[in-house]
């Protein structure tokens, strides 16, 4: 499932904390589906759209994803918090491992001492992860390497 949604907004904190936009033109029912995916990925989850989809947002949305409503005024654009993103339910550290490329999987699995193989595919090493760390060193780990990954692209 890795890479069939792809988030407009990842900004990491001591988490990946994902954020998904709808405009005005956007369509919004799209964000089903990828909700699918950014519900397994993602600790938590923020959908930034307009004041057009605010009601089927509130409606429709996890109830533990956050909103924010973005507006236009007087040449200002707001953003004004509707609800504020919860822990996710349904997270799993497997689908978060995901995000990383193997060989940075591999070199976690080698600091927390998970006896892991190069042979091994990248799902079985993120389940093998998964069921070794807690979740929330799980979550820095996998937000300390993706923050490091584009401090590098940024250096070239």
């Amino acid at each position: 499932e890795n890479g069939r949604a792809i988030a407009d907004v990842v900004a990491a904190y001591s988490y990946l904390h994902c954020y998904e936009i709808k405009g005005e033109t956007d369509s919004i029912g799209r964000i089903l589906t990828q909700a699918n995916y950014y519900n397994t990925s993602f600790n938590k989850i923020t959908l930034v759209t307009t004041k057009n989809h605010l009601t089927w947002a509130l409606k429709r949305s996890p109830s533990f994803w956050g909103i924010i409503l973005v507006e236009l005024k007087d040449s200002n654009i707001t953003f004004k918090y509707i609800r504020g993103a919860k822990d996710n339910i349904f997270f799993r550290k497997e689908n978060a491992f995901m995000m990383l490329w193997k060989d940075e999987m591999l070199k976690v699995a080698n600091e927390a001492s998970v006896p892991v193989k190069r042979s091994h595919t990248r799902m079985e090493i993120a389940e093998m992860l998964s069921s070794s760390l807690k979740k929330s060193d799980a979550l820095q780990t996998i937000q300390s390497i993706i923050s490091n990954r584009l401090k590098l692209r940024d250096a070239v």
